[in-house]
């Protein structure tokens, strides 16, 4: 009997990641996300807090810290727990834009593109994501239970409150 409730469990358990992965396999690799967020300063402050990628750690939820390397090119290597995720600096037109690209194979790539604005009473900073997830398994995760902005979204909810702003991600 309990083997049976064993090899039942286990057929399930298959069955359930052959969905996920054909599932997975089926959407595409490639995908585009855009966020705003208004903040209380001129762009050139708001530019500043982004492109000082050695201060993040004391703004950035779950970044420890960032190990920074002038190059050419650019490249900083973002630290949390275990995890490292390396990134190029592409392009940087201070104040008002700053394109970043990760480099290193692993289970996702892509870019962020940081724009700032001038508005009323601030800044509107934007942050469009050109991701791209490798991982059939991973690409269902994005897709359906974490969200393609959901880091858009914790990076711009943590530079507003850095900035003085409510956070109101658009």
């Amino acid at each position: 009997m309990v083997v049976k409730v064993g090899l039942g469990l286990l057929g399930l358990i298959a069955l359930t990641i052959g969905f996920v992965a054909l599932a997975g396999s089926r959407l595409p690799v490639e995908h585009t996300a855009a966020r705003s967020v208004m903040v209380p300063v001129a762009p050139e402050a708001a530019f500043a807090t982004i492109a000082d990628f050695g201060a993040a750690p004391r703004w950035r939820t779950g970044l420890d810290s960032v190990a920074i390397d002038e190059g050419p090119p650019r490249r900083v290597t973002e630290i949390s727990g275990s995890d490292r995720l390396s990134l190029e600096v592409v392009s940087s037109t201070p104040p008002v834009g700053l394109v970043t690209r990760i480099v290193g194979a692993g289970a996702f790539g892509g870019s962020w593109e940081y724009r700032v604005a001038p508005e009323e009473g601030g800044s509107r900073v934007t942050i469009t994501e050109r991701g791209e997830v490798y991982n059939p398994i991973f690409r269902f995760m994005s897709a359906y239970l974490i969200g393609h902005t959901a880091t858009l979204d914790q990076y711009l909810g943590d530079l507003a409150r850095k900035l003085g702003g409510d956070g109101a991600i658009q």
